[in-house]
């Protein structure tokens, strides 16, 4: 009955969620619409309208053959209960003596058929062809299992902020050579370069959208049920990129003067603190140049289109 739902798309799952008037988070998956939504379909004590559900026509088909396979597998076994009852009765029959105390004639020989005897199944029999069913199987619930988890926001955002620490990070500064033992990698950065690229990066590109995206919903929504707006995230991370990649210019005389005061040590936590701000900006716009946009557009797209 569930297979019919499963042909849904998910966001034909929602409408029909909706439909329904179901009461459903925004974070549910493919299976899990589907038993809520068959769980209030089996509660029901009529089934709906076909002119007001047509997506529900093949899910009451699908019961309605369930019924009569259940139907005929009752009839064929009370059926075949007087069948037995009368195979017991001849048995009982063929069992009585004689008035001399002996079995009948036809009771001396052995009326097994040995035609209709199978040898037994050995225990050590290799089943390959129930193997390849099974991996087959195990191989299609994988395949639903990803498909269900990439077709989720977060995953998508996930992948996105993996490719930005590459390209902005690893790929630039860090460098891998099996053949140098022991230091198999090597790094052109200084600590305090490095945490000025991750922090500037988790501002950026997570921090400051998820902030603006629960805020946003804390307006709007009661506080017990706020969360984080995955299109206005995805909104604002497109707008600081445009931000930053355009309108924001470092000076390279507060750079100068900083080199200079560096050199000699003079230099203050505030000039550190813009310098290293200055050079993670600068990275971001060459390492990154368009992708963080690229990906705050597409889940602007994504969104529209899932919710």
């Amino acid at each position: 009955m569930s297979g019919s739902l499963q042909n849904l798309k998910k966001f034909e799952l929602v409408l029909l969620a909706e439909k329904l008037k179901l009461k459903f988070s925004a974070k549910l998956n493919k299976p899990a619409l589907v038993e809520l939504i068959e769980k209030h379909l089996k509660g029901l004590k009529k089934p709906l309208n076909y002119l007001e559900y047509p997506e529900l026509g093949e899910y009451y088909e699908g019961t309605e053959k369930e019924s009569q396979k259940k139907d005929s597998s009752s009839s064929s076994s009370s059926s075949s209960s007087p069948s037995s009852s009368s195979s017991s009765s001849l048995s009982k029959d063929g069992g009585k003596k004689e008035d001399g105390g002996g079995l009948f004639p036809t009771q001396w020989f052995s009326k097994l058929h040995f035609a209709n005897i199978r040898p037994g199944n050995s225990q050590f029999s290799f089943k390959f062809h129930e193997f390849l069913s099974d991996v087959q199987g195990n191989v299609a619930e994988a395949n639903e299992a990803i498909q269900d988890m990439l077709s989720t926001i977060p995953a998508i955002d996930a992948i996105f902020f993996a490719v930005e620490v590459y390209f902005y990070i690893i790929k630039p500064f860090f460098f891998f050579d099996l053949k140098d033992r022991p230091h198999y990698f090597s790094t052109t950065l200084s600590r305090s370069q490095f945490a000025s690229l991750v922090l500037f990066w988790v501002t950026v590109s997570f921090a400051l959208p998820a902030l603006i995206g629960y805020y946003i919903n804390f307006i709007r929504y009661d506080l017990p049920s706020v969360e984080i707006d995955p299109l206005i995230f995805h909104v604002a991370k497109s707008l600081i990129a445009i931000v930053i990649g355009y309108h924001w210019k470092p000076s390279f005389i507060n750079e100068a003067t900083y080199v200079v005061k560096d050199t000699f040590g003079a230099a203050k936590f505030s000039e550190i603190f813009k310098h290293g701000l200055s050079f993670a900006h600068l990275q971001w716009v060459i390492n990154l140049q368009q992708w963080p946009l690229i990906f705050g557009v597409t889940g602007v797209i994504l969104c529209l289109y899932v919710l």
